[in-house]
């Protein structure tokens, strides 16, 4: 069904968001993901694809400082504080 597909997308994108937030197409759709759910918040959907995108960059592994400083990643890395 189209909800259990939209959800295994929102999987996939928090769970290689370290990767995607590096490559420029990759990031660009993380960007957009983020601007999505931001305007469905504001309709009052609330979203829980935030709060896991950063929770999944900030885990110990992960390295968020790196993405902080990386050209393309930096941008969305302020998105999502």
């Amino acid at each position: 069904t189209l909800l259990s597909q939209e959800s295994d997308r929102r999987k996939f994108l928090i769970e290689k968001g370290f990767l995607f937030a590096r490559d420029k197409i990759g990031c660009q759709i993380l960007q957009k993901k983020i601007t999505e759910e931001v305007q469905l918040s504001m309709k009052g959907h609330p979203s829980q694809f935030i709060e896991d995108l950063l929770s999944e960059l900030l885990s110990t592994d992960k390295q968020f400082h790196k993405l902080m400083m990386h050209p393309l990643a930096n941008f969305l890395c302020q998105m999502l504080i």
